[in-house]
């Protein structure tokens, strides 16, 4: 290889490092430490295919998710090299598949629950079952106008996990309420709750519900998961879309 050659590649792949550094950090709302490493040949970079990209991130926020600690390894990605090579933003072609590793320790989980995202999906998930019990299936004694969840907390068990949170009424009457759960992986796009169950702590009343399990959409693909008092961690893969 020529010393031109060799210059080329090199320059190319400092700008492509440094596009996709920024295109990563475009996509969160903090990220701490990260290494970003790339393969391809020089060839089919310059046409605007990636073999490989992996990542690892000590700490990033992605939509008001705390992740202590993220994993990536991307495979068949497009980009449009001519617009990076002067200087334009990167930008996704096509969908490709990410291998990822996620841990989030207990205390950055709980900071997530201040996020309106999962504020608002634990919301919509719990709110109707809660309203479905009241008052054919458990008797207990929920309010009947109830219109948001506040003060989310969660404390992980071995392979289950405990919401508590309050029920804003109406009338702004606070009620507070417990779900607990063990948590397993159903298939690679579902999560199983099992023995779940709710309980007014004031009431002293509880109700035991049906297992149900959560579908996670065609573009997850979870191989494993693992809850124990510390720390959540998946692993598997999802699809990435332009």
């Amino acid at each position: 290889m020529s010393s031109t050659e060799t210059s080329s590649k090199q320059l190319v792949g400092k700008v492509l490092s440094r596009a996709v550094k920024l295109w990563l950090r475009s996509q969160v709302e903090q990220i701490d430490d990260l290494d970003i490493k790339i393969l391809g040949n020089n060839r089919s970079i310059l046409t605007g295919h990636i073999s490989q990209v992996t990542v690892w991130t000590a700490y990033a926020v992605y939509r008001g998710l705390h992740l202590t600690q993220v994993d990536l390894c991307a495979s068949g990605i497009h980009i449009n090299i001519g617009q990076v090579l002067k200087g334009k933003p990167l930008k996704l072609l096509k969908s490709f598949p990410v291998d990822c590793q996620v841990c989030l320790l207990s205390a950055d989980l709980n900071t997530s629950l201040q996020a309106p995202s999962l504020t608002n999906a634990i919301t919509k998930f719990l709110l109707p079952l809660i309203q479905s019990q009241n008052p054919k299936n458990c008797n207990l004694s929920f309010p009947n106008d109830i219109k948001s969840l506040q003060n989310l907390q969660m404390v992980l068990g071995q392979d289950q996990l405990t919401l508590t949170a309050e029920m804003l009424s109406t009338n702004d009457e606070l009620t507070p309420f417990c779900f607990h759960s063990e948590l397993y992986l159903a298939s690679p796009t579902e999560l199983l709750l099992a023995s779940p169950h709710l309980e007014l702590p004031q009431q002293q009343q509880h109700c035991d519900l049906d297992n149900m399990t959560i579908d996670l959409g065609t573009d997850v693909n979870l191989q494993q998961l693992s809850i124990s008092p510390e720390q959540l961690q998946m692993k598997g893969e999802i699809k990435v879309n332009p």
